[in-house]
């Protein structure tokens, strides 16, 4: 597998769609996109170390990192980037229980019902 760091403006989307759809979850109200976005870029670096290690530094950028608030992306478009986000952050033995990993699922959760077309869909047929 290989694996990348997320930037900023990918990071922020994530963050920036959880403030304005109010996504919450794991911890973190949407007044808190700072020190999300912060736990979110960790997260990944640590993804890069345990599967690069050392050489790991010359492949990104170790900051500073800074969160970028605004409109939120389409919810389609976000639900993509946070599944990419998901596979670029999952190398390291503590994703499996992490705040990054519980958190990337409710917002995918939580986005899917900001869809076009969602609540007309049928719940049974």
């Amino acid at each position: 597998m290989s694996a990348f760091l997320c930037s900023d403006a990918h990071i922020s989307a994530l963050v920036n769609a959880a403030v304005e759809h109010e996504i919450g979850g794991s911890g973190f109200a949407p007044g808190e996109a700072a020190e999300l976005f912060a736990l979110l870029v960790c997260e990944n670096a640590e993804s890069l170390w345990a599967r690069y290690g050392a050489r790991a530094v010359v492949m990104f950028d170790s900051g500073p990192h800074r969160y970028a608030p605004g409109p939120a992306l389409p919810a389609l478009h976000v639900i993509k980037l946070a599944q990419s986000y998901r596979y670029q952050s999952c190398e390291h033995d503590g994703w499996e229980t992490s705040k990054a990993k519980r958190w990337i699922a409710n917002l995918i959760s939580g986005l899917i019902y900001k869809l076009p077309g969602y609540d007309a869909a049928p719940w049974s047929i």
